[in-house]
């Protein structure tokens, strides 16, 4: 066999190390882009938000309902929390409360795995709304931005003001 033809026939039929080479590299790829894409997710701040009617005990008194706006950090770094509110479909408009019920002030850390909740009165978010000429059902989602500039939302939950305004 000339020297030509030796050449072209290793390419044609690699040996065993050209291919335990090459599945050594496709490895190592996989390998960092899983590193790269975990590191990635792991410095992204990651909350999940949503909304709820709670009812709410009292010292010595009946029980009040309350609008929850609950957020949990389930990401992998610690998240300061700067404010919240409400946005509600259809409007670009969003609700931020002066007076709400919470065991801390803003801006407030939140660190892996922990969450907290702000209570809102159904009645103000009922007058706050009619004000804006919404009386008839609505959805409204709750969201929390944060130190770094970020907001995060929840899913949007259906609230009737019809019912709070008396």
């Amino acid at each position: 066999m000339n020297p030509a033809n030796r050449q072209n026939h290793r390419h044609m039929n690699p040996s065993w190390a050209d291919v335990v080479v090459a599945l050594v590299a496709v490895y190592a790829a996989i390998v960092a882009t899983m590193t790269f894409l975990q590191q990635l997710m792991g410095t992204k701040e990651r909350l999940s938000v949503g909304v709820s009617l709670a009812m709410v005990g009292t010292y010595g008194g009946p029980p009040l309902t309350q609008i929850t706006i609950g957020v949990a950090n389930v990401g992998q770094r610690a998240v300061t929390l700067t404010s919240f509110g409400l946005h509600f479909k259809g409007s670009t408009d969003q609700i931020v409360f002066p007076q709400y019920n919470c065991p801390h002030s803003f801006p407030h850390p939140l660190s892996p795995g922990d969450g907290t909740q702000v209570m809102v009165s159904p009645q103000l978010l009922a007058q706050t709304l009619a004000s804006r000429g919404l009386t008839a059902e609505v959805k409204i989602r709750g969201f929390y931005r944060t130190a770094t500039g970020g907001v995060q939302k929840g899913k949007w939950t259906k609230f009737t003001p019809g019912g709070w305004t008396q």
